[in-house]
């Protein structure tokens, strides 16, 4: 899992054997450590909600996914799964979680479980 937060947007690419479990109904989770007694959860798992919606509290990042919306992505060729939340003050928070596609411009990315780039050319850009 790999996690980019950015303002007011958060963004999640999966590998293939995150894919295949959320696929299943099963959470994908991973934690970051800070210090010996501070560290970050961040995971992704699918419900019967109709919306993508994200939550922070007490060190934890939940994204909860649209089991209909899963089922629809985890088998297909289809990206991505992309919502926004309404929070008070009429701002939002942007949700995109992604299939990780092969870094193209570096192996050192950690391409062993990623999906195949569909521009496939090593001198492309990855966008």
């Amino acid at each position: 899992m790999k996690l980019r937060i950015r303002g007011n947007s958060i963004r999640v690419r999966l590998a293939r054997n995150e894919v295949a479990s959320l696929g299943r109904g099963e959470k994908v989770e991973q934690t970051t450590e800070f210090s010996a007694d501070s560290r970050l959860v961040s995971s992704v798992e699918s419900a019967a909600v109709l919306e993508p919606s994200a939550t922070f509290d007490a060190g934890r990042i939940s994204l909860i996914l649209p089991a209909d919306a899963v089922a629809a992505w985890a088998d297909t060729e289809l990206v991505s799964i992309e919502g926004v939340q309404l929070i008070t003050g009429g701002r939002e928070l942007a949700i995109l979680v992604e299939k990780d596609f092969e870094c193209l411009h570096s192996v050192e990315e950690g391409n062993s479980d990623a999906f195949p780039n569909p521009r496939g050319c090593p001198t492309d850009h990855v966008v």
